[in-house]
Formats: C-alpha cells, sequence, structure tokens
C-alpha cells in the first residue's frame, strides 16, 4: 500500500511549490542582473496571527516567503496558511546595519494575490518589519517581526503580524 502525499495534503504541497518556484526564478533573475556581492536570497518562516492588533480577532496561521535583497531594495513573496491565509508580493526599502549583530529593518507595499480572513480589507497594504540577527560569513540568522496594515486607509483593517526565523545567504 503506497500514501499519496499529495492527495493527503494538496494545500501544503501547492502552496510550498509555488513559493520555492517563483523564489527560484526570482533568485536566478537578480542574481544574474546584479554585480557580485550584491545580492541576498532569504527564506522566512514562522507564525502568522492577529493578536497583537486585535485580540477579538485572533488567529494563528503558518507562514512562509521568501525574499531578495539588493543593495536597498528588497522583493518579497510568500503566504500564509490556517485560519486566515494569503499569498502576497511585495517591495520594500530595506536597511541592515554593518555590523556581526545587526539590526534590520523595510518599509513598503505589498499586493495579495488572494486573501481568507478579517484583519485585512483590500489587496493593498502597508508592509514594515524589524528585526536583529547574526552574520556567519555568507549566511546569516535573524529573528523579525513583520506586519501587514493598510492603516485603516480602506475598512475596517486590524493588520496582520508575523514573528520569524529568517535564515539569508550573501552572493
Amino acid at each position: 500500500m503506497t500514501i499519496n502525499i499529495v492527495s493527503i495534503c494538496p494545500i501544503w504541497i501547492s502552496f510550498l511549490r509555488c513559493h520555492l518556484l517563483s523564489g527560484f526564478l526570482l533568485s536566478i533573475f537578480f542574481s544574474i542582473t546584479s554585480p557580485a556581492g550584491g545580492t541576498e536570497i532569504g527564506l522566512e518562516q514562522g507564525q502568522a496571527n492577529s493578536f497583537l492588533a486585535n485580540p477579538k480577532y485572533f488567529t494563528e496561521s503558518k507562514y512562509s516567503a521568501v525574499t531578495v535583497r539588493y543593495r536597498f531594495l528588497e522583493v518579497i513573496q510568500g503566504g500564509w496558511v490556517g485560519e486566515s491565509s494569503g499569498r502576497f508580493i511585495g517591495l520594500s526599502g530595506a536597511y541592515r546595519s554593518p555590523q556581526k549583530t545587526f539590526f534590520d529593518g523595510t518599509f513598503g507595499v505589498v499586493r495579495l494575490l488572494n486573501y481568507q480572513g478579517r484583519q485585512l480589507d483590500g489587496n493593498k497594504q502597508f508592509n514594515f518589519s524589524l528585526g536583529i540577527g547574526r552574520k556567519f560569513g555568507d549566511l546569516s540568522v535573524m529573528v523579525k517581526f513583520r506586519h501587514f496594515s493598510n492603516g485603516n486607509s480602506k475598512g475596517t483593517n486590524w493588520g496582520q503580524d508575523f514573528i520569524l526565523l529568517n535564515g539569508i545567504i550573501k552572493f
């Protein structure tokens, strides 16, 4: 008897396949178009929740995203699955301090491609993140907080929060 993993959890398989493929294509594009040493590719994994924004609408979901950073610009593509779910792609301005133990921050916009939940209203959201990490040569590890919200510019918007572990490789 064989067990077909794809039929057991088709949402997770299609979710991972979509993010890995699009992240791979983004990384190839940025690696080809940028000078050596100027590109970073990151994988963010973590927990999405809305408790900090409004405990009344608390949800929990699993989050995954791929980031590609070139100098002060970061492209992000990912999503989350659970009590609320969504996929997104975005562009942010980014800063990371140059020390071995570093601080990191981004601010930009994301477009929700499909969203199911009550925390966000509209498909255009602001995105900011703050993190602290440590460099190990060309590899870095970071703990990060990310928040999506439209700033109540359209309807009721409590925002969506993400607590993340981020692995980064520099090319």
